[in-house]
C-alpha cells in the first residue's frame, strides 16, 4: 500500500472517529442538536420546541434580576401544561452597566443559575434570548447605537461568549437566541459580519449549543418582507444553528386595540369571513373614473352632508381580480378639506341581481385606511364626526393627486359581475378644480385572496415552511399571541392561538408563545412584573394543556 493511501486511509479513519466522538458526546451530554429541518434528542428522537416566553421585565432596564417576575411554582405549572421550554429574554444590564462594561455582575447569572435548577426540575429547557442589547431594543427601531457604535457590538459580542463559557457544560440550556428582532441601520452586512463574530466566539468555548438567528425584522432605509431575496434570514455555515421567525398576523387582530401600534380603539374578530386578506403580490391596474364626483362648484354641496351612488359598474377584465375602496380627495388646496362617511359598495351578478354588501359604512370605523398624495401634499386620517358610521374620512391640504384607500377592504373580484358605491361626502374651502368622489381601484394578484381564517395563516407562514425545507434547516416560530382584547368578547383569540399551533405542528416548526405575563397585554396570566404572576386566562391555558399533550 502507498504512504499516500496510508495516510489517506489515516485521516478517513479520523474524521470517522471525529463524528462519532461528536456523536457520543452529544448523546451522553443530553443535548439538543439540529439535524436537517429538525431537532434531536440525545437519543436521536425527533424533538419540538413548545414554549412560552418569560418577559422578566427587560423593557424597563432592570439592573438587577426582576424576582417577582416568576419562581419556581411556574416551572411546575409550564410542565402541567406542556410547555418543555421557556424563551428567557435578557436585558444586557443583568451583566453589565454602560458605565463599567466587560465587568460582569454575579447577579445575573445567579438568577440565571437559580431558573436553571427549576427548569431541570420539572423538565423545562431555557433558550435565552438577548431581547434588550447594548446600544438598545432593536423592535421599535431605536436601538440604532448597536449598529452606529461599534463598541456596542463588541460588548455584545463578549457578553455571549461569556454567558457560552459559564454554560457551554448545561444541557438544560438549550439554544443562545443572539438578537432580539434585529432593526438594520444600513445593510444586512453589517448583520451578517455581527453574526459572524457573535458565533465565532461562542463556537470558541462551546460547541455543543444550538445557536438562534432570527430573520431581520426591518431595514432603515428600505423595507418588504423578502428585502434580501431570502425573506431576510442571514444564513451563517455552522452544524448547529437553528433560524428564527416571528408571526403576528394579521396585526389589526393580533394588537387590536394596542397604543403602540397605531390601532388604539380599533377591534377585529377572528375568523372573519368578511374580511379578505391577500397573501401575495398586488398590482393596481385600473378605478372606476366614472364614479360620480361631487360638484364642488355648486353652493348647496358646501359644507353640507351629499348623497353620492355610483351607477352599476361591471367588472370585464380578466386583470381585475381585487377590488378595494378609495375615498378622492384630489387638488383641495392647501385650506380645503373634504370629509366621507356612509360608504357601501353592493355586489350584483350577471343579471344585476343583488348578491351582498361587500362593506357598509362600518368600513369607517376599522383599522387599514392610509392617505396618498402624489407630492406628497395634504394628510388624510379617520376622525370622529359621526353621521351614519362612528367615524369619517378626512383629507385636507391637498394639492396634487390624493386619496385615502382602505387596504383591509380588499375583496375578490368576480368576472360579469356588477358593483355599486355609495356614500356621503362633505367639503369646505376646497378650490374650484377639486375632484373629491368614491372610487373602486383594480388590482391584478399573483397569488391568493380569502377570508381571514386558518387558511390564510398557514398561507402566510407558507413561504417561512418552504424556505426552511429549501436549505434543510430547522426554523423557530420565537413569538406568536395574541393581544389581551383577542381574547374578549367572542373575538376569536382561543382560535387563532389553536390554529397557529395546529400549523406549527403540521409543519414540523418549532415553536413559543409570546408571553407568560405580562399586564393587559399578550400574557397568559395579565398582571405585572411588580408581583408573581396572577389572573390566569383559563381558557387559554387549558387550550395549551389540549394542544400540547
Amino acid at each position: 500500500m502507498s504512504t499516500f493511501r496510508i495516510k489517506r486511509v489515516a485521516i478517513s479513519f479520523a474524521v470517522i472517529l471525529f463524528l462519532l466522538l461528536a456523536s457520543s458526546l452529544f448523546a451522553q451530554s443530553g443535548f439538543i442538536q439540529t439535524e436537517g429541518t429538525l431537532l434531536k434528542d440525545e437519543t436521536g428522537t425527533p424533538y419540538r420546541i413548545q414554549g412560552i416566553a418569560f418577559g422578566n421585565n427587560v423593557w424597563q432596564n432592570p439592573s438587577l434580576p426582576v424576582t417577582t417576575h416568576h419562581n419556581e411554582r411556574d416551572y411546575q405549572r409550564l410542565n402541567e401544561m406542556g410547555f418543555n421550554s421557556v424563551r428567557f429574554y435578557i436585558n444586557y444590564g443583568l451583566f453589565e452597566s454602560d458605565s463599567n462594561p466587560y465587568q460582569y455582575k454575579e447577579s445575573g447569572f445567579l438568577w440565571i443559575d437559580k431558573n436553571i435548577a427549576w427548569a431541570k426540575k420539572y423538565g423545562i429547557r431555557l433558550i435565552l434570548n438577548m431581547h434588550y442589547p447594548q446600544g438598545g431594543y432593536q423592535s421599535n427601531g431605536n436601538g440604532s447605537a448597536l449598529w452606529n457604535d461599534s463598541t456596542n457590538q463588541e460588548r455584545l459580542i463578549a457578553l455571549w461568549k461569556a454567558i457560552a463559557s459559564r454554560y457551554a457544560n448545561e444541557p438544560t440550556i438549550l439554544g443562545y437566541s443572539l438578537l432580539n428582532e434585529p432593526f438594520l441601520e444600513h445593510s444586512f452586512k453589517e448583520y451578517e459580519l455581527l453574526l459572524k463574530g457573535l458565533v465565532h466566539e461562542i463556537r470558541s468555548v462551546d460547541p455543543l449549543h444550538i445557536i438562534i438567528i432570527e430573520k431581520a425584522n426591518a431595514l432603515r432605509w428600505a423595507w418588504n418582507d423578502n428585502e434580501n431575496k431570502n425573506l431576510n434570514f442571514v444564513m451563517i455555515k455552522d452544524s448547529n444553528i437553528m433560524y428564527e421567525f416571528h408571526f403576528y398576523e394579521p396585526i389589526e387582530f393580533t394588537h387590536q386595540n394596542a397604543s403602540w401600534t397605531g390601532v388604539k380603539g380599533m377591534f377585529a374578530t377572528y375568523p372573519n369571513p368578511d374580511m379578505y386578506k391577500v397573501s401575495g403580490d398586488t398590482k393596481w391596474e385600473s378605478t372606476t373614473w366614472d364614479s360620480p364626483k361631487l360638484d364642488v362648484k355648486k353652493k348647496s354641496n358646501k359644507n353640507k352632508w351629499v348623497f353620492i351612488q355610483s351607477p352599476l359598474i361591471k367588472v370585464e377584465n380578466e386583470d381585475f381580480s381585487v377590488g378595494a375602496p378609495v375615498f378622492m380627495a384630489k387638488d383641495l388646496g392647501r385650506r380645503g378639506k373634504a370629509w366621507a362617511n356612509g360608504f357601501v359598495i353592493k355586489e350584483y351578478d350577471e343579471n344585476k341581481k343583488f348578491v351582498k354588501i361587500i362593506m357598509d359604512s362600518d368600513g369607517i370605523d376599522k383599522n387599514g385606511w392610509y392617505y396618498w398624495s402624489a407630492n406628497g401634499s395634504g394628510t388624510g386620517t379617520s376622525i370622529d364626526t359621526p353621521y351614519i358610521s362612528k367615524k369619517s374620512l378626512y383629507v385636507e391640504g391637498s394639492t396634487s393627486d390624493g386619496n385615502m384607500t382602505f387596504s383591509n377592504g380588499n375583496f375578490p373580484l368576480t368576472q360579469g359581475h356588477y358593483y355599486q358605491l355609495s356614500g356621503y361626502i362633505k367639503v369646505k374651502n376646497v378650490d374650484k378644480n377639486a375632484d373629491v368622489r368614491l372610487r373602486l381601484d383594480y388590482y391584478s394578484l399573483n397569488g391568493t385572496i380569502g377570508p381571514l381564517d386558518k387558511s390564510y395563516l398557514e398561507l402566510r407562514m407558507k413561504k417561512f415552511i418552504d424556505w426552511g425545507k429549501e436549505n434543510n434547516v430547522p426554523l423557530y416560530l420565537g413569538e406568536f399571541g395574541v393581544i389581551a382584547d383577542g381574547f374578549t368578547n367572542n373575538r376569536g383569540g382561543l382560535i387563532w392561538v389553536g390554529d397557529v399551533i395546529d400549523i406549527c405542528k403540521k409543519n414540523g416548526i418549532n415553536f413559543n408563545y409570546h408571553t407568560y405575563h405580562e399586564y393587559k397585554s399578550f400574557g397568559l396570566y395579565r398582571t405585572g412584573a411588580e408581583k408573581l404572576p396572577e389572573d390566569l386566562n383559563v381558557p387559554l391555558a387549558n387550550l395549551f394543556k389540549k394542544k400540547l399533550k
